[in-house]
């Protein structure tokens, strides 16, 4: 929008109209539909004002909707004007009423307003909806939240763009907005409710912040929209590593998502609510997750003994040893063993890379010579990376089942030679899944049981030293 375009128009106004103009260059394409959601009252009034003279210019076309709650006597009122400013404006009226399925609290109110605001967008191909968000409007939400105790995401406060709901106000005080409309003279109905001490909003507003801005003095909260947007950048960067921690702690059986317990103990401590919550999501938990769900799984999760069963928020989670699954899914163990059907005896050459599966026991492992950057360092019996040394050409290794009177040197003061069995033991494997658990030997010293522990390294045979080391990483992946 240039100063051409708005020659004459009062410096105040101008700003405003260019905040206007800017957003819509940035969220809208020549050619949309917006639909205005428009009550009558003072902020959704110069929405419908500032849209109409900012979307011509830009091609795009406007609908006001206004929505009757069936709550107030005023409603006819308020929808003659926002008719009449919808025709003045050159703007198609559009008038919903939510009927007999009006009532209950703010947020029940909200969730109907916004239904019945997508079902028409929808009707009169409208691409975008925008409301009268303001500055202030801001400021009272991220007051009540912090109160309230959110995190990041609900302290991120109103986005000026969540999917197809557009805010183009978010940076203009209701005052400006107040003015504007005066300079126009542009009417406007105030909705009585506003005063009423009934609402928690109305209280926040009218009560809270006077109080506060009385003794921290006035403006003080006006900086908190700016810190808002820092928030919002770090929430965003929070959920992309929780999604990312998500995926290598979960895995997917035909029951349903499970989560690998010992794989979740490596999580970052300030991500673990965050991939709890993923994860109940994928579990089919409704959405929102609550916090006491959250709080509850965390604990329950604590105890690795034995099996135990959960119910929240209407889904039942079992946690068997170190795997927390969907209920009523059951460890599915190889079963018997016809005419040793569980041997095997893989030969491995560090050297080359290569992939070696057993079928009855779900696992593979592959193996990758001169690996770049680190393994990740999650230790679990269903996946798990990790790097080892050989000596060269002739190093020879192998993968076969735990055998009578296998011991494996552990690393550490505590460390020593254990029995393979007590670690199986130790590490909650079902008996009926270690004659197909592989392990991993140079001529019969153990170095790996995939998943569950790695021996004193480095292992060089006899044709090498340690100058002559090479690095090899092994992948080790069991399906449920």
């Amino acid at each position: 929008m240039s100063q051409e375009q708005h020659k004459g128009v009062d410096r105040r106004d101008f700003e405003l109209l260019q905040k206007v103009a800017r957003f819509l260059c940035t969220h809208v394409d020549e050619g949309d539909r917006i639909l205005a959601a428009v009550s009558g009252g003072g902020d959704s009034m110069a929405l419908l004002e500032l849209l109409a003279t900012c979307s011509k210019p830009a091609g795009v076309e406007l609908a006001a909707a206004y929505v009757d709650h069936g709550l107030r006597r005023e409603s006819a009122q308020e929808e003659a004007l926002v008719a009449e400013s919808a025709r003045r404006c050159g703007a198609a009226f559009v008038s919903l009423a939510m009927g007999d399925a009006a009532g209950g609290d703010e947020n029940h109110l909200r969730e109907q307003r916004y239904a019945l605001l997508q079902q028409a967008a929808r009707a009169h191909d409208c691409k975008w909806i925008a409301t009268g968000h303001s500055f202030d409007d801001q400021i009272e939400t991220l007051v009540f939240r912090f109160f309230r105790g959110s995190g990041r995401r609900g302290l991120s406060g109103i986005p000026a763009r969540r999917d197809n709901i557009l805010r183009p106000l978010l940076g203009l005080r209701r005052e400006q907005l107040r003015s504007f409309l005066r300079a126009r003279g542009i009417p406007w109905i105030e909705d009585r409710s506003n005063a009423s001490p009934r609402y928690t909003r109305n209280r926040i507003r009218n009560t809270l912040i006077p109080v506060i801005e009385e003794t921290l003095g006035s403006g003080v909260l006006d900086r908190l929209p700016a810190a808002a947007s820092y928030w919002e950048a770090e929430e965003q960067f929070l959920e992309s590593e929780a999604r990312r921690h998500t995926a290598f702690v979960s895995r997917h059986s035909s029951a349903g998502p499970e989560l690998d317990l010992a794989a979740f103990d490596s999580v970052p401590h300030g991500l673990q609510a965050r991939v709890l919550r993923h994860w109940l999501l994928q579990a089919g938990m409704p959405a929102p997750v609550e916090i006491r769900s959250l709080e509850a799984l965390r604990a329950f999760i604590t105890d690795r003994r034995g099996s135990a069963e959960i119910q929240l928020q209407g889904i039942g989670l079992c946690r068997q040893y170190a795997v927390l699954k969907l209920e009523a899914e059951a460890e599915a163990a190889p079963g018997p063993d016809p005419e040793g059907a569980t041997a095997f005896c893989f030969e491995i050459d560090p050297g080359r890379p290569g992939l070696f599966q057993h079928s009855i026991g779900r696992w593979s492992i592959r193996v990758e010579p001169d690996p770049s950057g680190p393994p990740k360092r999650a230790v679990s019996p269903h996946k798990q990376e990790i790097d080892l040394v050989y000596a060269g050409s002739a190093t020879r290794w192998h993968l076969r089942p735990a055998r009578s009177g296998d011991h494996v040197s552990l690393p550490g003061p505590v460390g020593g030679r254990r029995k393979l069995s007590d670690i199986f033991g130790e590490s909650r494997i079902p008996k009926a899944l270690r004659p197909a658990w592989p392990v991993l030997v140079c001529k019969d010293e153990v170095l790996w049981i995939p998943g569950l522990i790695q021996a004193v390294e480095p292992h060089l045979d006899a044709h090498g030293g340690a100058d002559a080391a090479f690095r090899v990483r092994l992948y080790w992946e069991r399906s449920p």
